[in-house]
């Protein structure tokens, strides 16, 4: 698959994903919020900890409260799309998710076996193919205008 298409693929997700958000108004407890505010700052600290090899600053859950709004907003919409759509990723989907991800590695094998002998990792790769599925799912029953749009216009919005 060349770059241009996962690039596609990839905005036709984003744009589906801000969408969603957009006609779906929910209320958001402020507790989950700041629940994901502080798992995304943990997870900040520990991939700056990864990186460096020293402990990462103290960061402030505050600074990722939009992000962590979103990404409340959306599981709770994608949970309810895939409840009441009775979505499922079966063992076939889970796996050419695993070998696609695998592929970039030296030794996609053992990528393909460390993601399958943990039900935690094989769990992450179930929620990409599932968001995947909602994404394919909403743009087959949507109305879709595409819109040639240059790189500096794409990039300039927002």
């Amino acid at each position: 698959v060349s770059t241009p298409i996962i690039n596609q693929v990839r905005l036709a997700k984003i744009k589906v994903m801000d969408k969603l958000i957009e006609i779906n108004e929910i209320e958001i407890p402020k507790a989950l919020i700041d629940n994901e505010s502080q798992a995304l700052a943990r997870q900040m600290q520990q991939n700056m900890h990864t990186q460096t090899g020293k402990e990462g600053v103290d960061l402030d859950p505050a600074v990722f409260e939009e992000q962590a709004r979103r990404r409340v907003t959306l599981g709770l919409i994608l949970s309810d799309l895939i409840k009441k759509n009775e979505l499922k990723a079966n063992e076939e989907m889970l796996r050419a998710k695993v070998e696609s991800i695998a592929a970039s590695y030296e030794q996609p094998d053992e990528v393909v076996k460390w993601y399958f002998a943990d039900r935690n990792r094989l769990g992450e790769i179930e929620s990409l193919v599932l968001e995947d599925m909602v994404v394919d799912w909403v743009l087959e029953n949507s109305k879709v205008n595409e819109v040639e749009s240059s790189f500096d216009e794409i990039m300039n919005r927002g």
